[in-house]
Formats: C-alpha cells, structure tokens, sequence
C-alpha cells in the first residue's frame, strides 16, 4: 500500500491505548513508547510515523498521526480502528463529504461496519 505523509485524527471508544497501538504497528512497523504522565499523553514513534494517543471527552481516546502511513484521510484512518478494535471510532468527515462543513461540529461515527453523522462537542 502506498504511504504518503500525513496529519491525521480519530476518536477511539476504548481506554486500552495499548491495543490501538499494537493495531497500528502492523500496518507502521514496530513503534517505540514513551508514556508522558504529566501530560496523559502516550508517543509512539516508528521509522515513519509519529502516534500520539490520550484521553478524550466521552471515554473516547484522541489518536492523531503524523508521518507517514497508508491512510490518506481521517475517515480512512477511522475505518481502519473501527474495524480491527472493534468499537466505536468517530472522526472529522473531511473532504470526502463536501455537504459537512469544516467548521461544523459534525463527526463521522463508524460502528459495526455502518457509518452516520453526529453532534460531538
């Protein structure tokens, strides 16, 4: 699969920032941690890609991505989370739905496989 760099975000339904990113290795490479207490903020970084994952609203996990890595968009990136965690992603629409405004607070949620828009925030 291609990888062009990127900067990228998903909302994950899990607390288990672990099991996200044991998912994204696969596709990454191997990603070194480093915890940030102070912050609530985990890093982890492969050859490519830079992961920052910490606590959201809502029992979600913030999961942004930099660098390079196989998912162009932040649907694409939600899709992927959504599918190997099987949980509850939600994430920006982007440019992929012209009808949702970028300045809206209007999310893609992506559960078992069927996706819909919702309020968030």
């Amino acid at each position: 699969m291609n990888q062009e760099s990127i900067d990228i975000e998903a909302y994950v339904q899990t607390d288990d920032a672990g099991a996200v990113a044991a998912l994204l290795s696969v596709s990454l490479g191997v990603l070194d941690a480093e915890h940030l207490p102070e912050a609530d903020l985990s890093i982890y970084k492969s050859e490519d890609a830079t992961v920052l994952i910490q606590p959201s609203e809502e029992g979600f996990l913030s999961v942004s991505l930099r660098g390079l890595a196989p998912w162009k968009t932040c649907p694409a990136l939600a899709r992927h989370l959504a599918h190997g965690l099987r949980c509850v992603v939600r994430c920006d629409p982007g440019d992929g739905y012209p009808e949702i405004s970028p300045y809206s607070n209007t999310f893609l949620l992506i559960k078992d496989n069927k996706e819909s828009f919702v309020p968030w925030g």
